[in-house]
């Protein structure tokens, strides 16, 4: 089932390697669904698998680190490499599993995975406007 997720700017930027203002017109033009919050700053919304299974405190977590530019895509748009919390060690991440500690260990999904899942979605073909 499809979530939708509402990302600022700055994320969708990451997500999409462009500047944020690229993202601000894309917006303005239809390319990407999203709208204005109360205070005047964009918010592109994108269907996600539901996130209900993780921890807000991980979903959280998962979105500083797209918004810190701290996940990019290795291979399309399914891997990617992910910076640990120190910045010192780096993981592959996708979706469905993580080569960090927690992800190995597997009890619970890390923070990496849901920020896989959110940029696998933000990563997805841009709809061209008519």
């Amino acid at each position: 089932m499809l979530n939708p997720i509402g990302i600022t700017a700055r994320e969708a930027a990451n997500a999409y390697n462009v500047s944020p203002r690229t993202i601000r017109r894309w917006a303005q033009t239809g390319r990407l669904d999203a709208a204005k919050d109360a205070s005047g700053h964009w918010v592109i919304t994108l269907d996600t698998p539901s996130l209900d299974g993780f921890k807000p405190a991980q979903v959280e977590r998962a979105r500083e680190l797209i918004a810190q530019g701290g996940i990019v895509p290795v291979r399309g748009r399914r891997i990617f490499l992910a910076v640990s919390n120190d910045g010192d060690r780096t993981y592959l991440t996708a979706p469905q599993a993580c080569n960090c500690k927690a992800g190995i260990k597997g009890r619970y999904p890390c923070f990496h995975r849901i920020a896989a899942v959110i940029m696998s979605a933000a990563t997805a073909p841009v709809r061209r406007a008519a």
